[in-house]
């Protein structure tokens, strides 16, 4: 699974990098939070409970220079009113927000959530694991991957991922 793990994150790893997290459950937000912390994974954190809320925020803050309010949307699959997969595709087709970095982070390990998640344009689709200490080690080997993506001058955009996805640079 980790194979599959792509993060990307800022230019440089002198700046934070800002994630919007998007989980109507307040209990799994700070599960992850929490994971993310004891991961020793350094960023600035907004939690928001709807994937309309997080389309609103994205696109407000959004100023059409390229520039974005966040780096990376951390987004649950099973949300009520709008999915995290429908929150995905209304992302790609934005011409404001549409090369943000999205990672579906989810209790579900059915290969048909996967499949779509990809098909609709999610860079990356972490399982929430059960355990405590793996979830943690799992952020904990995405926090590395960062890191080497960094080294070899990546960005945090959805077109980077795509370019390493399909084997077009290599780490």
């Amino acid at each position: 699974m980790l194979a599959k793990l792509v993060l990307v994150w800022a230019k440089t790893m002198c700046k934070t990098p800002r994630i919007l997290l998007v989980d109507d459950q307040d209990g799994d937000a700070l599960l992850t939070m929490t994971a993310l912390l004891a991961a020793d994974f350094k960023c600035e954190i907004r939690h928001v409970k709807s994937g309309i809320e997080a389309i609103q925020i994205l696109e407000s803050n959004a100023d059409g220079s390229g520039k974005r309010p966040f780096d990376i949307v951390l987004l649950d699959i099973n949300m009520p009113q709008l999915n995290g997969v429908d929150v995905v595709r209304r992302i790609r087709v934005s011409d404001k927000i549409f090369n943000v970095a999205i990672f579906m982070l989810t209790t579900s390990a059915d290969r048909r959530d996967i499949d779509k998640c990809y098909e609709c344009g999610a860079d990356m689709y972490i399982n929430k694991i059960h355990d405590f200490d793996g979830f943690v080690l799992e952020l904990s080997a995405v926090h590395e991957y960062i890191k080497a993506v960094v080294r070899h001058g990546g960005h945090i955009t959805h077109d980077c991922l795509a370019r390493l996805h399909c084997g077009g640079e290599q780490l």
